[in-house]
């Protein structure tokens, strides 16, 4: 079964290298590496260039820019094989990321899509905690549906079925910097998505990553999520995005207010990058945010992520180790 890895990339020339080289040295070699710049200013274009001359497996595509979900639907379009995998222009894939996905897919071929755990690591590279997320079992996914919740895969771990993919449209532009949490969503319509119990990414922290416009975008859609599945649940049609905006509007302070009272994740992951950046300082400060707007918020993640028993066995772990 061969596979599809579409990469969009925005300006990335610093770590792009890293993220393709991961990329071409998988266990297995079988696939194709699909490219999309999505109108860099940098130096993106010549490094991807680079590669696609020494390696025939690289496809690169042009495209002005228009954002990750464009991008990505381009890709998408031109792949040739039957599974799509993603990957991020500045995140780093474990060796064994394809052949554990596929194999896991060959094994449950009526699962839709399977994603990871996935590493945080710091900007030079360095891992420092595991994300632990995501639901490891049918059981699982199905109990999250039924409680009308989205059963989150992180987009830079997705390996999915590229007609189911397309069936739904792809990614939507409206929704902006969330567009993959909310079309994990609609995957979810076609059966379970499930992720590997393992962390087969290592993602990227920077300070660029993360933004609380970004934030603002996330708990508007996540609300609407929640709409939309009571809907479903209910048997009735949903409300429109546009729908659910235009309602909300007539109370926009106090939807604002809500998310400002939600924001302890945002300051939490601001509270990490800046930690891992070495800049404490900035680090406390915003983790003292997180624990002052919601003081459980924090405390049980630091225990997931870095200190907890699962957490150290799987940061231990030499497929992984920088």
């Amino acid at each position: 079964m061969m596979i599809s890895v579409i990469m969009p990339a925005y300006n990335t020339s610093k770590f792009i290298e890293e993220a393709i080289e991961s990329i071409l040295n998988q266990t297995i070699k079988d696939f194709e590496l699909i490219i999309v710049d999505d109108g860099s200013t940098d130096k993106t274009v010549d490094i991807i260039n680079q590669y696609a001359q020494q390696d025939s497996r690289i496809r690169v595509i042009e495209v002005a820019h228009s954002g990750m979900a464009g991008a990505t639907n381009v890709g998408v379009k031109a792949a040739r094989y039957p599974w799509l995998a993603f990957a991020d222009s500045d995140d780093i894939a474990v060796p064994s990321r394809l052949e554990k996905q596929l194999k896991a897919a060959e094994t449950h071929p009526h699962i839709v899509g399977w994603g990871s755990y996935f590493c945080f690591m710091r900007s030079t590279g360095q891992n420092l905690s595991v994300k632990i997320w995501g639901p490891v079992s049918e059981q699982e996914f199905d109990t999250l549906r039924r409680q009308g919740k989205n059963p989150i895969v992180y987009q830079a771990t997705l390996f999915v079925k590229k007609d189911i993919f397309l069936k739904e449209g792809g990614y939507l532009r409206k929704y902006q910097t969330v567009a993959d949490v909310e079309l994990i969503d609609r995957l979810g319509n076609h059966g379970p998505l499930l992720v590997i119990p393992e962390p087969l990414v290592l993602y990227r922290l920077h300070p660029k990553n993360t933004s609380i416009q970004n934030r603002f975008n996330q708990w508007i859609v996540a609300q609407y999520l929640k709409i939309r599945h009571q809907a479903r649940l209910a048997g009735y049609p949903a409300l429109s995005f546009e729908a659910f905006l235009e309602k909300s509007r007539p109370h926009s302070w106090l939807t604002r207010l809500r998310c400002f009272m939600s924001s302890s994740s945002f300051f939490y992951q601001k509270a990490g990058v800046y930690f891992f950046e070495k800049e404490y300082i900035t680090a406390f400060s915003y983790l003292g945010l997180s624990m002052l707007i919601n003081p459980l918020y924090a405390l049980p993640r630091i225990w997931q992520q870095l200190l907890s028993p699962q957490a150290r066995r799987l940061l231990k772990n030499p497929a992984i180790l920088s």
